[in-house]
């Protein structure tokens, strides 16, 4: 099925967005790279913090969606949260990986509202997932999703910084330790 005009100006602002930071990438630049016309980037988004907005809820659909499919592989809670941060630690040795995309577009747009809100909202929707996760084997969750929350942001933001084999080693023994029985 062919991509909507909609969609390839969102899939075209994330590659740029994330690549080259929102303030640096232009309408023109959009325009041109997303193969469409002003006047389809016009009709489809009023503004520029209108895309941002979109290119925010679409990057929270697609890492709920990722989060999902790596839990649903996995029966066991532990096993969950286990692969939840193996993954994490395969995505940050990922070629282009420059950190996480919530936190470079709140510390470029702090002061929208809006867009402090939602990457809020997918931070939160993490840690009550994860807690979701934890209540079927700690009686302690919501301090068990907390801890393993500030573990998974502090080593995304160590990660775009230095992605060295034995901070992956570190997280996941820091994680089984947690979760250990």
């Amino acid at each position: 099925m062919e991509k909507s005009l909609r969609e390839k100006i969102i899939e075209t602002a994330d590659r740029l967005f994330y690549q080259h930071g929102i303030h640096a990438v232009g309408i023109n630049r959009l325009i041109e790279e997303s193969g469409v016309s002003k006047d389809s980037f016009y009709r489809n988004f009023r503004s520029k913090e209108s895309l941002i907005e979109a290119y925010v809820r679409a990057r929270h659909e697609a890492a709920m969606r990722n989060f999902f499919k790596v839990v649903t592989v996995h029966d066991a809670p532990r096993d969950q949260i286990l692969a939840i941060f193996k993954d994490l630690a395969d995505r940050v040795q990922r070629h282009g990986f420059r950190g996480c995309a919530f936190i470079m577009m709140l510390a470029e747009y702090s002061n929208v509202p809006s867009l402090a809100t939602l990457a809020r909202d997918h931070k939160e929707k993490l840690r009550t997932e994860i807690e979701a996760i934890c209540s079927r084997f700690s009686g302690r969750s919501p301090h068990t999703a907390r801890t393993l929350c500030v573990l998974y942001e502090g080593f995304l933001s160590r990660s775009a910084v230095t992605r060295t084999p034995d901070d992956r080693e570190a997280l996941l023994e820091m994680v089984e330790s947690i979760i250990r029985d």
